[in-house]
């Protein structure tokens, strides 16, 4: 059966005509107004914006209002030919190439996810967001086993508030990132210093006052890692603003115990906190009782919400639980995960032989525990 055309006499009479009209079409997109075209452009993938912008010199105009970019590398896990694993590399690299190149304007937020392909090209990215005021900045690396190392002119991005950072080598850490004034948020996950830097860092008490001096307008602070093996001592700021604290520390550790106790009286707003036994403590259990209670007397007042996380048999867990009891007047529920049902068991006896806890209920979800306290 043949293919039917339907074809307007004056399309037939002139044959341009059909063209002109195609281009009338076009034109009416590329003729609406500013913000439309911009909405369109940040609701397309970026690899169908830039060949959008390369098409017309009236959505490159448009192109330098958009100010969120997001560019995703193709995960090549799954490829086996090392050719094709560079040209697809070398597509993506020239796809952020262009797009930055052709965005004179400012760029607010751009989130890279990237390969170790792309590693060599952070430092012009970088030189090219400083100069457009890159405010939030989010840098994924897809591969566990290679980390980039952080290029200098990510330190020229002096406008940045929110910095996402995971598996990356810094070459010395900035101090305080003193350069970034308008820093208000800082995430680290998974990052390489030298052992040699951050000891040097450590020991310098200006470097770390300045470090802490930003804590007392901090609210939200996520402490894990192996922060307080190198800073534990040397943090003393007072976090008066501080209402939320997550924290991961080892209780066979006395430096450590004594720093989270610090953090903990310093912090007089607080009204969240979770704290996570490091696993492999349950091996190593050191009681450490003295240190608990050779501490000045905490006020919690304002907490409303406690995780306590891996609880064990040690006498400085159940520390941690009496502490809680005990600081905090309008805590009404614990929340308690243990390492195992019989040290819950345990937990239980000792709280069930205390005079200090008064328990209205208990209640047993799979592993875990809620101590509902009687107020």
């Amino acid at each position: 059966m043949q293919d039917i055309h339907i074809v307007e006499r004056g399309n037939m009479d002139n044959p341009n005509k059909k063209q002109r009209s195609e281009n009338d079409g076009l034109d009416i997109i590329s003729n609406l107004p500013e913000e439309f075209k911009e909405n369109i452009l940040g609701r397309l993938p970026t690899d169908e914006a830039v060949r959008t912008i390369l098409l017309s010199s009236q959505w490159r105009t448009t192109w330098m209002s958009v100010q969120e970019l997001l560019f995703v590398c193709p995960i090549t896990h799954s490829v086996e030919n090392e050719i094709e694993i560079l040209k697809i590399n070398s597509r993506f690299n020239n796809l952020v190439d262009t797009a930055l190149l052709m965005h004179n304007g400012a760029i607010r937020k751009v989130t890279l996810s990237i390969s170790e392909g792309s590693y060599y090209c952070l430092d012009q990215w970088m030189q090219i967001l400083a100069n457009n005021g890159i405010q939030d900045l989010c840098i994924e690396n897809q591969l566990m086993d290679y980390k980039y190392t952080l290029p200098p002119s990510f330190y020229a991005c002096h406008s940045l508030r929110y910095v996402h950072l995971n598996m990356c080598i810094f070459l010395q850490l900035p101090l305080a990132f003193s350069e970034f004034n308008a820093l208000h948020t800082l995430y680290l996950n998974i990052i390489h210093v030298s052992e040699d830097h951050i000891t040097s860092m450590a020991s310098q008490a200006n470097t770390v006052s300045k470090t802490f001096g930003c804590l007392s307008r901090i609210k939200e602070l996520h402490i894990h890692g192996r922060f307080f093996k190198f800073f534990g001592d040397k943090f003393t700021s007072t976090c008066n603003g501080l209402e939320i604290l997550h924290l991961t520390m080892e209780i066979r550790d006395k430096k450590e115990i004594a720093a989270v106790l610090r953090i903990l009286k310093s912090s007089p707003m607080l009204k969240e906190l979770i704290i996570k036994i490091h696993q492999y403590d349950y091996y190593l259990r050191n009681n450490n009782t003295d240190v608990w209670n050779s501490q000045p007397k905490i006020s919690l007042k304002h907490l409303e919400f406690a995780e306590l996380w891996n609880y064990d048999e040690s006498e400085s867990t159940y520390a941690i639980v009496k502490l809680l009891m005990s600081s905090a007047p309008v805590l009404t529920n614990i929340y308690t995960k243990g390492s195992s049902g019989e040290a819950l068991n345990r937990l239980l006896e000792k709280l069930s032989q205390s005079e200090e806890a008064e328990l209205a209920s208990v209640n047993v979800v799979s592993s875990s525990l809620v101590l509902t306290r009687v107020i």
